[in-house]
């Protein structure tokens, strides 16, 4: 039988796979999706290549429900600043969750003479003491992994509506995995969790026509990337495009491994379930991991317990994923 590059392709995928075991945040671990549509490429006059673009953004707008979309060559980081600067104004409420809403709040502040804004920074547990304000925006992580929990979103949506705020959704944790996207008025996302691509690419999606101006610097200006005026994420967009039209396959590899992993330590789960993310579980208790060469998460905050993130086993079969399985891997 003649071996083809797809045959050696799922071999070096194989391998790869086999050198680490993942518990990690994101990159998730390595797809033969994630290589097979990679090739030279431009951004301009390039028709595959744009071909590959256009499907990539109309799924991920499909995704959330969002009439537009920007890709930008960086981490979701940037494409929160940029969002932040180019549609934020007023009086904002971030709502804090841990060390991703901490960093909100600290491009707020550094940006705070170009914003002309007011903050309300208010722990997630203390949204019930907020009567009669009205905001501008309400910015919220859906899920911050560095304490693995997930915002109830109905409750944050109810928040921006009885205060006339529009919604701004840190969505990096959250993306293709949890529901309701659609609630926020702007999202900011990146390629390499819960889209299960290649690190590199980040993701702007929004509602809007126009954009707020007076930003002070071209690379931060979203028409510059709105209108392709800089370099873009051309192979992670490839990349993409490969696992997108599989992406259901492994969407639904990592939920059975979740909600297998979340049965088996059940009785050491921290959060009530409408606050467990699907990408990472907080335990009240420290793991022994049994497989060789496991990388745990090692998050930016402190918990008393530890944290593991389930998009790292996307490349198991699913007829292969059971308790059994999560038994192998971990013990307390």
């Amino acid at each position: 039988m003649v071996k083809t590059m797809s045959d050696s392709l799922e071999r070096f995928v194989l391998k790869a796979n086999k050198r680490k075991d993942l518990y990690t945040a994101g990159p998730s671990s390595l797809l033969p999706t994630a290589l097979e549509c990679i090739e030279p490429c431009f951004g301009r006059n390039d028709h595959l290549y744009a071909k590959a673009e256009d499907y990539v953004l109309s799924f991920l707008k499909s995704l959330t429900s969002h009439k537009s979309i920007i890709r930008l060559q960086g981490s979701a980081t940037l494409a929160i600043e940029i969002a932040l600067l180019n549609f934020c104004r007023g009086n904002f409420l971030v709502i804090r969750t841990g060390y991703y809403s901490d960093r909100i709040v600290n491009i707020l502040e550094k940006n705070k003479d170009q914003l002309n804004h007011k903050i309300d920074y208010v722990d997630y547990n203390n949204l019930k003491s907020i009567t009669g304000k009205k905001y501008n925006w309400i910015i919220s992580c859906y899920t911050e992994t560095s304490c693995a929990f997930k915002v109830d979103l109905d409750v944050v949506k109810e928040l921006a509506l009885k205060s006339n705020a529009f919604l701004f959704l840190d969505a990096t944790a959250s993306i293709g995995l949890e529901q309701d996207h659609h609630l926020a008025d702007v999202i900011c996302y990146s390629s390499c969790k819960g889209l299960f691509g290649i690190t590199g690419a980040s993701f702007i999606a929004h509602n809007y026509q126009e954009f707020q101006k007076g930003t002070n610097s071209l690379y931060l200006d979203i028409e510059t990337h709105n209108n392709h005026g800089v370099t873009g994420p051309y192979h992670q967009i490839l990349s993409l495009y490969g696992i997108l039209q599989k992406y259901e396959t492994y969407r639904e590899r990592v939920l059975k491994w979740q909600r297998c992993f979340n049965h088996v330590f059940k009785k050491n789960l921290v959060y009530q379930e409408v606050n467990q993310p699907i990408l990472c579980t907080l335990l009240d208790r420290n793991l022994k991991y049994l497989k060789k060469n496991p990388i745990p998460y090692q998050p930016r905050s402190e918990n008393k317990g530890d944290i593991v993130c389930h998009i790292g086993q996307v490349h198991r079969e699913l007829n292969s994923i059971n308790n059994k399985l999560i038994k192998s891997h971990f013990d307390i």
